[in-house]
């Protein structure tokens, strides 16, 4: 399914879930934590070779990620703030055929690395 080349590649994407930390504080009460990832927008460069019925590539852009956190203070009070990052962003992957029109795809991506914020993802899934 893979060619030799250079090519670009716009990417969109929305959080499915959040992150949540919870703790109890003897003066404050339930206290928590939450980040959600509203939207994930990017463009990128990847190169890519193949040999086979594989085909690995390196991918190099630029991503903006839109995101939400509402922290609970317990008797103090709660506050929401939605902001974004963007950052640099890289990674690499490889793609296995497992017939003609078919592949598996193998893929790690950093999306954002700050001080105070981080975003990567390894994943798997079908190319048709």
């Amino acid at each position: 399914m893979g060619e030799n080349g250079v090519g670009f590649e716009g990417r969109i994407g929305i959080g499915l879930s959040d992150d949540d930390i919870s703790e109890f504080d003897p003066f404050l009460g339930d206290i928590s934590l939450e980040l959600e990832v509203d939207t994930v927008l990017g463009i990128y460069l990847v190169g890519q070779t193949t040999a086979g019925a594989a085909s690995v590539y390196g991918i190099i852009g630029y991503t903006k990620v839109d995101f939400t956190v509402d922290v609970d203070l317990g008797i103090l009070g709660s506050d929401s703030e939605s902001d974004d990052e963007s950052d640099l962003s890289y990674g690499f992957g490889a793609n296995f055929d497992i017939s003609d029109k078919a592949a598996i795809n193998i893929e790690f991506m950093q999306y954002l690395d700050k001080d105070d914020f981080e975003a990567s993802a390894l994943s798997v899934g079908i190319l048709f």
